[in-house]
């Protein structure tokens, strides 16, 4: 069986930003060259705070969540 050009991985990885929640929430991301480093950010928007006028949590925790699970899955080999 031979290999397909673009890993699902890679292709993930690549178009993360297009993630209809991480649009939704304002998050973008920038990953490494090696897979090992992902930076995420979200600026302040009023779509995404809260009564109080901070981050609404929701949004904070899709934006560290999955990372964690992509970056094992590059460096165990996938």
């Amino acid at each position: 069986m031979t290999e397909p050009i673009i890993k699902p991985i890679d292709f993930i990885l690549r178009h993360l930003n297009l993630y209809p929640p991480f649009v939704g929430a304002g998050i973008r991301s920038k990953i490494s060259r090696d897979h090992r480093r992902i930076e995420v950010w979200m600026k302040l928007r009023w779509y995404n705070l809260n009564a109080v006028g901070t981050h609404f949590g929701g949004s904070l925790y899709a934006m560290c969540d999955p990372w964690f699970m992509l970056i094992l899955i590059k460096a165990l080999g996938a």
